[in-house]
């Protein structure tokens, strides 16, 4: 399709719109970039993402050594008191502590899970902007068709008319191609508010100035189907299968915490500094000490127990989860895959049944024009293919629409 020559088509000629303001031509790929920058839920994604690595960095601190310097003075008013300075430095490390080790698995499953979330929403807004994008050049498509079916109905209305004058035909005749004229002009009216409709959903999921006006540039190419699908593997690097296995790991280093209570922690620390009655004070002094340590009924006798039981039930269910969402997800990719392929053998058919019906207007035209062929015959060639011009449009943009759904099911991101 030649869209200047339809930008022109639709803001130009019409003298309803001819104050409106020129069109903002939007290619696929600018949609893109619009949405990455300016969708709100993206921006919020990307935020919980940088939020869950921090938090993750945060208790990697956990497993290091741990450093304090200090210095203080003292003083009393007792019989041997007297001002005293003391500076020191204190190294101490956690060499074994479970509950830090399940701190740190759960953080980073949290990111892990973030970053899930954040490809699932992605693919989501892609799927929702392609159908919209679709939508638009379809509703173009469609004033275009439109235009040309006016311009049909029109030629045959005129001939028919001329005939008519001529006495070579009847009135019912003159009548029934005006009101396929009238129609014609009806179906492009209709075509240009659905073209508005379009363009406002359009600009609703770019995030975009209601008013503004937009025109979709490129065409509804479909790709060719690729052959049957692997569902297990596709599905095993799915975001929504990777956010619920996030999940899952997440449960895990719960339970991993929720044990620490029935596990001994042992740390270490050390100490070096200076004493004295003057600052800065000379008189060297250090210390080492270890500790091994088991809490015992620290909450009640039965309170880890239960805890650790309640921990394990939530790696279950998690596990079970994980499991709903892998066969869904391969449920789903099965089924866009045949969606897809169905809607690109119709698009074959209406193409075929398009082609031929063209083919047949031009010479049942010529027929009708010679008299070598009757009003109800040639009208019934026309009717054919107005609906088959109509139907073909509709059968590129379900086609297209199909294609999205199979990148959504397969989990594929805006901007891949």
């Amino acid at each position: 399709m030649n869209l200047p020559l339809l930008a022109a088509a639709l803001f130009l000629a019409p003298a309803s719109n001819a104050a409106e303001p020129t069109p903002r031509l939007l290619s696929w790929q600018e949609c893109v970039s619009l949405a990455g920058r300016l969708n709100p839920d993206l921006l919020s994604s990307r935020l919980s993402v940088e939020a869950g690595s921090q938090r993750y960095w945060s208790s990697v601190n956990g497993l290091l050594p741990r450093v304090s310097l200090s210095n203080r003075v003292s003083d009393s008013n007792s019989a041997t008191g007297a001002s005293r300075w003391t500076a020191d430095g204190t190294a101490s490390l956690d060499v074994f502590n479970l509950a830090t080790y399940s701190r740190v698995s759960a953080s980073s499953a949290s990111l892990r899970r973030a970053e899930a979330a954040l490809r699932l929403r992605s693919a989501e807004i892609r799927q929702a902007l392609r159908r919209a994008f679709a939508q638009m050049i379809f509703a173009q498509e469609q004033v275009a068709v439109a235009d040309r079916i006016r311009d049909l109905r029109r030629r045959n209305a005129e001939l028919v008319g001329l005939k008519y004058a001529s006495g070579r035909e009847s009135k019912g005749n003159r009548l029934r191609s005006e009101a396929g004229l009238t129609e014609a002009e009806v179906g492009r009216a209709q075509a240009a508010r659905a073209l508005r409709v379009a363009r406002r959903e359009l600009s609703r999921r770019l995030g975009l100035e209601a008013d503004e006006v937009l025109l979709a540039t490129g065409t509804l190419a479909i790709a060719p189907v690729p052959p049957a699908p692997d569902s297990a593997a596709l599905a095993a690097v799915h975001p929504a299968v990777q956010q619920s296995a996030a999940s899952e790991a997440l449960a895990r280093a719960a339970r991993t915490e929720a044990r620490a209570g029935f596990i001994p922690s042992l740390s270490v620390s050390a100490s070096k500094g200076l004493s004295g009655r003057s600052y800065f004070p000379e008189k060297p002094s250090w210390s080492a000490s270890g500790s091994l340590s088991l809490p015992l009924f620290g909450g009640g006798p039965t309170a880890a127990y239960h805890v650790a039981s309640a921990a394990g039930h939530d790696v279950a269910r998690a596990a079970q989860d994980l499991r709903s969402a892998r066969e869904s997800a391969r449920t789903a990719i099965e089924t866009a895959w045949a969606g897809l392929a169905d809607n690109a053998d119709q698009l074959k058919v209406q193409s075929a049944f398009l082609e031929a019906a063209r083919q047949r207007n031009e010479e049942s035209s010529v027929r009708y024009s010679s008299g070598l062929m009757s009003f109800e015959n040639w009208e019934q060639v026309v009717t054919d293919l107005v609906n088959f011009e109509r139907s073909w449009v509709r059968a590129r943009r379900d086609a297209f629409i199909a294609e999205t759904d199979w990148d959504n099911s397969t989990g594929r991101a805006l901007g891949e």
